[in-house]
């Protein structure tokens, strides 16, 4: 039976951190209880529209307008960087060395959920990662280990050529994986999703209230119940399945009795709810006004072109060009091997800046 008292009740103070495991039977290090936090990360992004949004136009401004080109790196594998390093919040990249072990001949992005590290040595440091196509099925996707990114590694008679970079932005109390920015607001992300997921199932159900029906003329054998109550179903229900509950009772009558269940304030609850999970979710990503990625805020959201245009400005300093640094700095500690470097070029929209100097259009 659908209930406001689903969501109302959910304990958001519940939510906890995602458990780093050393399982002694693996050389490899696993993320979250189950090894599929990553997975867990991917699903609030596909569940959430809000939350979607920001993670999608985020990564977009983080790429820009990208790099000049150079046939170390392309484009594309940037971009990809970018959603790993907003969406994940870790980056991995396949460094290829020449036949010499002397030059970075390419860096290719390696879809982050796909590795995991192997247990640090006694000095904290990680010398090894392993790669699979799919973590939940280790047997039929077995793990592959690289050598992590060490320029001495590559040359020699035991070179390694195929070695990974594995990029984590660094941040107190956490050695093998760097939790999203948007961790704290993961909670409310959740029940974005949940809320959807009620409102669903009511339309799903013909927006119909919840009933009891009490029968008071016998208990019939579970298959007649199962019976009665398919037909009580089919008539009352909805496609998303049944508000309904049946009950039986022997009182000596053939009476039937139907009781609504009140659904007291539900709109209230739910509009309070969906503000709320609005605003969470905003200052769990630093966003200070929604429109910067398409949203319609509710109350005490500023809608003026000079605030959204301020609003940009700031997140761009505080969110996107740190990333965009971060990238650059530890893309370009490999291309120095290669003789290369990039500059991550930020973009910015045309209708509030000169596209040459910057400068305002106004």
């Amino acid at each position: 039976m659908s209930s406001i008292s689903n969501v109302s009740a959910i304990n958001l103070a519940a939510y906890q951190l995602p458990e780093v495991v050393e399982v002694s039977s693996r050389r490899w290090v696993q993320y979250g209880e189950e090894n599929n936090y990553y997975e867990y990360l991917t699903d609030l992004i596909n569940s959430s529209s809000i939350h979607s949004a920001i993670v999608k136009g985020t990564t977009d401004l983080i790429f820009g307008e990208g790099f000049n080109p150079i046939k170390e790196l392309e484009q594309e594998d940037l971009r990809r960087m970018a959603w790993d390093m907003y969406a994940l919040g870790n980056v991995a990249v396949n460094v290829i060395w020449d036949s010499k072990g002397e030059k970075v001949v390419k860096i290719k992005h390696l879809p982050v959920q796909n590795v995991r590290p192997s247990k640090m040595d006694e000095r904290g440091k990680i010398h090894s990662y392993w790669v699979s196509a799919d973590w939940s099925d280790t047997r039929k996707n077995k793990p592959v280990e690289y050598c992590s990114f060490d320029p001495q590694k590559a040359k020699g008679e035991n070179a390694e050529r195929s070695q990974i970079q594995f990029m984590r932005p660094y941040k107190s109390g956490f050695y093998y994986f760097s939790p999203v920015d948007y961790q704290g607001s993961i909670s409310y992300i959740e029940l974005d999703k949940e809320i959807a997921n009620f409102h669903l199932n009511n339309a799903k159900n013909g927006l119909t209230p919840s009933m009891v029906f009490k029968f008071r003329n016998g208990i019939p054998d579970p298959e007649a119940q199962r019976q009665l109550e398919n037909k009580i179903k089919k008539k009352f229900g909805g496609s998303g399945g049944s508000t309904l509950m049946l009950t039986f009772s022997e009182s000596g009558d053939d009476s039937l009795e139907v009781d609504v269940l009140p659904d007291s304030d539900a709109d209230k609850k739910y509009t309070f709810l969906s503000e709320e999970v609005t605003r969470k979710v905003l200052a769990g990503h630093r966003v200070t006004s929604p429109l910067l990625f398409g949203i319609r805020g509710g109350d005490g959201f500023g809608s003026n072109a000079d605030e959204i245009k301020q609003s940009f400005l700031l997140y761009e300093e505080t969110v996107i060009m740190p990333k965009q640094a971060f990238l650059a700095e530890n893309i370009n500690k490999v291309l120095a091997f290669a003789g290369q470097s990039i500059e991550i070029k930020t973009s910015k929209p045309k209708a509030w800046f000169d596209e040459e100097s910057g400068a305002d259009t106004e």
